[in-house]
């Protein structure tokens, strides 16, 4: 099984941590969301409501759009959950989403949202269950592409697709999902890449495409990409930067001298695009990507 990676559990785990995370971190773009769930609805062969599957779901800012899309996703024209079952290693991250979207009265008429802890390459999902396997700025965390996409385990079916002699591979997200099922992945950008973190502007999760099993399991990924900009305040800058798995990890008194240092910055920072001076807030520039994979139906896995 995938290690989760160390700066992620230390970082995360906090009820504290987690608790800043959910408040700095921003939400995502309503079209990003109509554009992925009408396009689960379009791979469907029998329309009816998506079980849906999240990975890395974190403190559920991503799952408390999917069970509440907002008015610019236009959710009169979404597809209804069946059900979403939510999957995070960090016990402090899965009870912070607990209370977040169970407490705040997320659900699904006649269906079952839940979370449970679960990794990358072993999801507690039934062969078959989902239509769609997705991860909101959290893919980047995968420590190892090729068992997320399949398990590795007995020996002997599909060794064409792993040049591993003596493995044999289990399917793992290309199992959990339907025959038509679909798998994204979506981040927010305003990233920095440091303290040794495989931060999504480095790149290093597109080895996933360079994974044995990703072309025989997965038609190629289709891109998208949206731009806003978000209503901020000094505070709410220092904060998202705290909110970092490696700055959490920082002993106190350096983390009180960085948020000084970048309090300082960022208010002496000219070229402010201001949405209320009075109020001290101003225009952050955010874009999102998302990718969607159609799952292949192989030969070796029906």
């Amino acid at each position: 099984m995938c290690n989760v990676h160390q700066i992620a559990q230390a970082g995360f785990d906090g009820l504290n941590a987690s608790s800043l995370y959910d408040r700095a971190r921003p939400t995502y773009p309503g079209p990003a969301i109509h554009d992925l769930l009408t396009y689960v609805a379009e791979t469907q062969s029998i329309k009816a409501p998506l079980e849906v599957v999240e990975l890395g779901s974190g403190t559920g800012i991503f799952s408390r759009l999917l069970l509440g899309p907002p008015q610019d996703a236009e959710p009169e024209k979404l597809p209804k959950l069946a059900r979403l079952l939510s999957t995070e290693p960090s016990a402090g991250m899965r009870a912070a989403w607990d209370k977040s979207v169970l407490g705040a009265g997320y659900t699904i008429e006649d269906g079952k949202v839940e979370i449970v802890d679960g990794r990358f390459d072993h999801i507690p999902a039934e062969d078959g269950s989902a239509d769609l396997v997705v991860a909101a700025q959290a893919w980047h965390w995968c420590p190892d592409y090729e068992a997320a996409l399949v398990r590795l385990e007995d020996l002997s079916v599909f060794r064409s697709a792993v040049d591993r002699p003596g493995f044999t591979i289990q399917k793992e997200i290309h199992r959990v999902l339907k025959p038509s099922g679909v798998l994204a992945w979506i981040w927010n950008l305003d990233e920095v890449h440091e303290g040794g973190t495989p931060q999504y502007r480095l790149g290093l999760w597109r080895q996933t495409f360079d994974a044995p099993s990703f072309p025989n399991l997965f038609q190629p990924a289709e891109y998208k990409k949206y731009h806003r900009d978000i209503p901020v305040t000094v505070q709410g800058v220092v904060d998202r930067i705290n909110s970092k798995s490696y700055i959490h990890l920082l002993p106190e008194e350096e983390r009180i001298k960085l948020s000084e240092a970048l309090r300082e910055v960022v208010e002496r920072g000219e070229g402010k695009k201001w949405i209320d001076v009075t109020q001290g807030i101003f225009a952050w520039p955010y874009s999102t990507d998302l990718y969607l994979m159609k799952r292949k139906q192989t030969k070796a896995y029906g």
